[in-house]
């Protein structure tokens, strides 16, 4: 059966409202002119409020800050497109909703004055102007495209509560150093891909997998401090970053998969641990300047061939126990002089 909703205008706020036959209410948009300050109410006429509605105050054009209380309940998109939000203030709450404040590309300040527990898919995404904001510890999860395209947006601390960034969280925003904390796991898909402003990452502790992509195209990294622990760097993962230059992969690293430093063109020392059992094909692809390598694992010529297609620079490489297979697969670098088993 469908739930029925009766719609209503408060007396004293003059925002429109809905009850449910669940006897549920939800602030739904306005009856008349707000201000431009909008303080959502905890209560209208008496009646406490549930949340608020889907679309409710979608492209409203002149809502130039917005005050929301402590709700069970955010539809979608409730202030997407609102070209003249400039500040969001946050009460204690479970979390902000999808698409929330999606492309209100003046927002620049969002203060959270309590523990808000998840930032939904797209919350922020479009934003281009936002600036400042802090995340409240306590919060676990950033979905997907929470802040993508955030391009103001150059410092964020990642509460050391959150368990797993999410894929594409954080794709094509400003933000240019990084501390992922030690209770995240695995860093999603792209979480980071396209941040051009991004300069140093530092992962934590206790992440196992860099997903496909996650820092593809950041083509300003020039520092990024692995941890021991990590196992799985997926497709990709560092396609592009041209202006990194360090590579200390960590001994717990076993699967490096196809293309994950491809076009890395600053790199030029590569120490491949002897943990790894998994190298994917052109996974050093066009790393032009890169002169120097060390395969330290006994991999077999089928994980080997092509990883460093395209490494015209190569001078010098050492393998682990593979003498003929390395001459043979190394046999069309010209600029090899140096080659070794270790």
């Amino acid at each position: 059966m469908k739930t029925k909703i009766k719609k209503y205008i408060a007396k004293d706020t003059k925002l429109e409202y809905t009850i449910t036959n669940n006897n549920e209410v939800y602030i739904s948009g306005f009856g008349e002119n707000i201000d431009a300050d909008l303080v959502i109410p905890e209560y209208v006429d008496g009646l406490r409020v549930d949340g608020i509605s889907t679309n409710a105050f979608e492209g409203v054009m002149h809502i130039r800050s917005v005050h929301i209380p402590t709700l069970k309940y955010f539809g979608g998109y409730v202030f997407a497109n609102c070209k003249s939000l400039t500040k969001v203030t946050f009460d204690e709450n479970n979390g902000i909703g999808n698409g929330m404040f999606c492309d209100c590309t003046k927002l620049q300040s969002v203060v959270f004055n309590g523990i808000v527990r998840y930032i939904d898919c797209g919350a922020f995404a479009g934003c281009t102007s936002l600036s400042d904001i802090s995340l409240p510890e306590g919060m676990t999860k950033i979905y997907n495209r929470a802040f993508e395209r955030c391009e103001a947006l150059e410092t964020i601390t990642i509460p050391s509560t959150i368990i797993k960034i999410e894929p594409v969280s954080f794709i094509k925003s400003g933000i240019r150093e990084l501390v992922i904390p030690d209770n995240v796991k695995c860093v999603g898909g792209s979480a980071f891909a396209h941040c051009h402003n991004l300069t140093r990452v530092v992962l934590g502790s206790n992440v196992e997998m860099i997903s496909a992509r996650a820092f593809e195209d950041c083509p300003n990294l020039v520092s990024f401090e692995f941890n021991d622990g990590l196992e799985t760097i997926e497709k990709e993962a560092f396609s592009g970053c041209k202006s990194l230059k360090h590579l200390a992969l960590p001994i717990t690293i076993t699967n490096i998969s196809d293309m994950a430093f491809r076009e890395c063109v600053s790199l030029k020392q590569v120490t491949i641990p002897g943990s790894v059992s998994e190298l994917g094909v052109d996974a050093f692809m066009l790393c032009s300047e890169l002169t120097s390598i060390m395969v330290s694992s006994a991999l077999s010529m089928d994980m080997l061939n092509q990883a460093f297609r395209n490494c015209k620079n190569l001078m010098e490489v050492k393998m682990f126990n593979s003498f003929m297979i390395g001459k043979k697969l190394f046999s069309d670098y010209k600029n090899l002089t140096t080659f070794t088993n270790v």
